[in-house]
């Protein structure tokens, strides 16, 4: 009969780290945003000239692109805090790797021409100043440097045979404009 007691607490217990570990992922999932809410970037990004028209529009922002990693913040978006560990290490591999880092702020009027709804983003450009990647920093809700995905295309040759690799299938802390 003494184990009664104990076999209630480890009931109780039980319910309540499941209760808590269920609030969590209810939580984490909650807050988990597409990266391309309404596929304006998939739309636009099917075109053949997708990869020049979105360059030379940023160009048209920031001006050369040659050997650049082009970081995209929206104001007042509580992911840039979430990213910024991450952007960070992003920021000092490019360094290490001899890119140039451009910081872009992502206004409405901005992220239209862009065809880019969603902040924090990363863009990556070749020597020859030719778009490489566009999308995401990372994927997943700490958008961390564990699951990223932008490092990989930093650390190869970064020639564009086929066109740029646009990823826009995310879910993640992402800000958008709508």
């Amino acid at each position: 009969m003494k184990n009664k007691p104990q076999l209630l607490l480890l009931g109780v217990t039980i319910i309540w780290f499941v209760t808590v570990l269920a609030i969590l992922v209810y939580v984490a999932k909650r807050d988990l945003s597409p990266f391309d809410p309404d596929n304006s970037l998939v739309i636009a990004a099917s075109s053949p000239a997708f990869d020049r028209v979105f360059t030379q529009r940023l160009q048209q922002e920031i001006g050369d692109t040659d050997n650049t990693i082009v970081h995209f913040k929206r104001s007042h978006c509580d992911c840039n805090r979430v990213a910024e560990q991450h952007i960070d290490s992003v920021i000092e591999l490019a360094q290490k790797q001899h890119y140039k880092n451009r910081y872009v702020s992502l206004t409405a009027d901005l992220s239209n021409k862009l065809r880019l709804a969603s902040a924090p983003a990363v863009a990556l450009f070749n020597k020859e100043g030719n778009l490489v990647y566009l999308g995401p920093y990372a994927a997943g809700y700490s958008c961390s440097a564990g699951n990223g995905i932008i490092e990989s295309f930093i650390n190869r040759n970064n020639e564009a045979i086929l066109g740029a690799t646009i990823v826009s299938d995310a879910d993640g802390c992402y800000c958008s404009h709508s």
